[in-house]
C-alpha cells in the first residue's frame, strides 16, 4: 500500500453509504499524528523479552519455544512494511530498535544505526544445536563494539568461546548503561573456572551466572546498585566461601540473592566431600544483614545449608527457600531426627527474622523426597496448585502472587535411597524438622504425604507442636489396611493422645474444619465407619466440628449422618443409592 495524502473532512459532512464510511475510517486512520502512531507502535512491540523472567532457563529447549523466540517480536519489522509514512515514523522512533536480532543478520548493523542513541538490548545463544545455522560470532564483535550503549546483555556460549566473549566487556570503555547481565556457560560439567573476570558497572541492577565458576574477587560485585544477584555455582573452597560473604556484606541493596542453585544438577552430591567449607573465622562473624532482601535461595547439602542459614539475618516479611540434598540415613553424623543440624539452624533463623508462621504445609514429592513450606497465612491456591511446583520461582511466584506471605521452604531430596527406605527416614525428618520450628501459631495445615509410615506417634508431634489448629487439609492417604495412615490419623482424632501424660495436650484440641481429599474413605466400609465413630466421639467430647468437607459423593442418608457431627458438610455431590 502506498502513502497518499487525504483533504480534511468537514465535521457537517456525513458518509452517504457504508462503503464511504469504511473508507473514512480508514482514511482517519492513515492521519494518525505521528506521535500518536509512536505511541501505538510502541505498545505493539514489547520490547526485550529477557526482562520479562529472568529466572527463565539459559537457553529455549523446546522446539516450538525456540520458534518463537526466533520469531520474537516481529512486529516492528511488519509496521515498516504497512505504507511509506508508517515506516517514516517507525524508522524515526529509535526506541523501537533496541534489541539486536542476530537470527536476520542483516539487521544487525541496521539496529545500531536506527536505535541512535537508545540503549541496546543483546541475547547471544550460541549453545551448541540450539540454532539450525551455526551463528557467526563476527555479529556478536560488531555489536559488542557497542557496549557502551547496552543495557541488558545476555550471553549462552560453549566454555571455551565464553572467555573470548567477556573479554569484550572487559576491555570496555565504559559500562554506566548497563542494567542486567547474564553470563551463562554451556560446559558439560558446571564446575569449570574462566580465566577472565567480569567487570564493574555502576548501574548494574540484575547479575546471572551460570554453569560457571567466577571469582567473588571479580569486580562486578562491586556493583553496589544489585537488585537481584543469581551465582549458580559457588567454589567450594574455604577462601572463594569467605570472599563471598566479604562481597555479599558489601551489597545492601539486595532484594533477591539465589545461590548454588544449579548444583542441584550435579551428579556427585551424594559424596561426603560436597559440603561447603565454613571456617572457624567466618562462623565467628556476625550474621550479614541484607535489610531490603524480599528472597534468599540456596541449594546444598544438609550441612550446607545449616550453615548458610546461620550467616544471615533477614527481614522479617523475607522469603527463604532451600533445597538440601543428601541421604537421610546415611549421613556421618547421623539421621536429621538425631542431630537437627537444619532444624535447629532454622528455629534460630526465625528467631532472628521475628516472624510469625500461620501455616505449613508438608507435600510429599514421589521420587524426589518432600517440602515443606511455612508462610504468614494460607490461601485455597496451595491446595488447589499439585505437589510439584515447577521450580523455586515458580513456587515463589505463585506463594507470592497468592498473598501468602512466604516465609520458608524447604525440600529435601533424598534421591539416594530405594522408596521403601525414604519412607521410614522422610517421615522422621518431617518430625525432626516440625519439632524443631516454631510452629505453635499455625492454624491450617495442608498434609500430602502418601505414607510415611506414620504412626500414632507422628500425629502427636504433628498435635503438640502445632497446638493452635484449626483447619487440617489431608491429600492422598492411604486408608483401610495395616498400618494406613489415614486409618490411624482417624483413630486419634476424638481421643488424647497419652493420656498418662498430663503434659500431652489432647489430639488437635482446637480442630475446626477438616478436609479430607482422597477417593478411599467413603468408597472403603471400614473407614467411613472409623469417621463417623470418631466424629460421634468428638461431639460428645465437645470439640465438634465446625465443617467437614470430602473430595468423594455421599449417599444422601451419608450426608444426613455426617450433618449430625459437623455443621457444614461438603462433599461435591449426593447420589442415590
Amino acid at each position: 500500500m502506498s502513502e497518499e495524502r487525504f483533504p480534511e473532512m468537514s465535521p457537517s459532512i456525513q458518509p452517504s453509504n457504508p462503503a464511504e464510511e469504511a473508507a473514512s475510517e480508514e482514511r482517519a486512520i492513515l492521519r494518525l499524528a505521528s506521535k500518536l502512531l509512536e505511541q501505538i507502535f510502541k505498545e505493539t512491540t514489547h520490547g526485550s523479552s529477557l526482562l520479562e523472567d529472568w529466572d527463565r532457563p539459559s537457553h529455549i529447549v523446546t522446539d516450538e519455544a525456540r520458534r518463537r523466540h526466533q520469531m520474537d517480536d516481529l512486529s516492528w519489522l511488519y509496521i515498516t512494511h504497512v505504507c511509506r509514512r508508517w515506516r517514516s515514523v517507525a524508522l524515526k522512533c529509535p526506541s523501537l530498535w533496541r534489541k539486536m536480532r542476530f537470527g536476520h543478520p542483516d539487521m544487525v548493523q541496521a539496529v545500531i544505526d536506527r536505535s541512535d542513541q537508545e540503549t541496546l538490548a543483546i541475547e547471544w545463544d550460541d549453545h551448541d544445536g540450539y540454532f539450525q545455522d551455526k551463528l557467526d560470532a563476527d555479529l556478536l564483535f560488531t555489536a559488542m563494539r557497542h557496549v557502551h550503549r547496552v543495557a541488558t546483555l545476555s550471553i549462552c556460549a560453549p566454555h571455551k568461546q565464553l572467555t573470548s566473549y567477556i573479554s569484550l566487556l572487559r576491555h570496555s570503555v565504559s559500562l554506566e548503561r548497563l542494567t542486567h547481565l547474564r553470563v551463562a556457560s554451556q560446559a558439560l560439567l558446571a564446575t569449570q573456572p574462566i580465566s577472565d573476570t567480569l567487570p564493574y558497572a555502576p548501574a548494574l541492577h540484575n547479575f546471572r551466572s551460570d554453569k560457571y565458576i567466577l571469582s567473588w574477587l571479580s569486580p562486578v560485585f562491586r556493583s553496589n546498585t544489585l537488585v537481584e544477584l543469581r551465582v549458580g555455582i559457588i567454589p567450594r573452597t574455604a577462601t572463594n566461601v569467605e570472599q563471598m560473604f566479604t562481597a555479599l556484606r558489601n551489597l545492601p541493596t539486595l532484594e533477591l540473592l539465589s545461590l548454588n542453585m544449579e548444583s542441584i544438577y550435579e551428579d556427585s552430591w551424594p559424596s561426603s566431600d560436597t559440603d561447603l567449607p565454613f571456617s572457624p573465622s567466618i562462623k565467628d562473624l556476625e550474621t550479614i544483614r541484607l535489610d531490603q532482601l524480599c528472597v534468599l535461595r540456596f541449594a546444598g547439602t544438609m550441612d550446607d545449608c545449616a550453615g548458610m542459614v546461620d550467616r544471615f539475618t533477614l527481614p522479617s516479611g523475607a522469603y527463604l527457600y532451600l533445597h538440601a540434598y543428601q541421604s537421610f540415613e546415611t549421613r556421618t553424623a547421623g539421621p536429621l531426627i538425631s542431630d537437627h543440624g537444619i532444624g535447629e539452624a532454622l528455629a534460630h533463623h526465625f528467631e532472628r527474622q521475628g516472624a510469625v508462621a500461620h501455616f505449613a504445609g508438608v507435600r510429599y514429592l514421589c521420587g524426589e523426597g518432600f517440602r515443606m513450606d511455612v508462610t504468614s497465612q494460607y490461601t485455597d491456591e496451595y491446595s488447589e496448585k499439585g505437589a510439584g511446583s515447577g521450580g523455586p520461582a515458580s513456587l515463589m511466584k505463585m506463594m507470592q502472587g497468592g498473598g501468602m506471605g512466604p516465609l520458608v521452604s524447604v525440600m529435601m531430596f533424598n534421591g539416594r535411597n530405594s522408596l521403601a527406605s525414604q519412607v521410614t527416614s522422610t517421615g522422621q525428618v518431617v518430625t525432626g524438622l516440625c519439632m524443631a520450628l516454631p510452629l505453635l501459631d499455625v492454624t491450617t495445615v495442608v498434609l500430602e504425604i502418601y505414607d510415611f509410615g506414620l504412626g500414632t506417634d507422628w500425629w502427636a508431634n504433628m498435635s503438640r507442636c502445632m497446638s493452635a489448629l484449626e483447619t487440617v487439609i489431608i491429600k492422598d492417604l492411604t486408608a483401610s489396611g495395616d498400618g494406613a495412615t489415614l486409618d490411624i490419623f482417624l483413630q486419634q482424632l476424638a481421643k488424647g493422645t497419652g493420656e498418662d501424660d498430663p503434659d500431652r495436650t489432647s489430639f488437635f484440641p482446637t480442630l475446626q474444619r477438616l478436609v479430607l481429599e482422597s477417593n478411599n474413605i467413603i468408597s472403603l466400609e471400614p473407614t467411613y465407619t472409623l469417621l463417623v465413630a470418631q466424629l460421634l466421639q468428638r461431639k460428645k467430647q465437645g470439640k465438634d466440628l465446625q465443617s467437614l468437607k470430602l473430595s468423594e459423593p455421599v449417599t444422601d442418608e451419608q450426608l444426613v449422618e455426617l450433618q449430625k457431627y459437623a455443621g457444614e458438610v461438603d462433599a461435591g455431590q449426593t447420589v442415590s443409592k
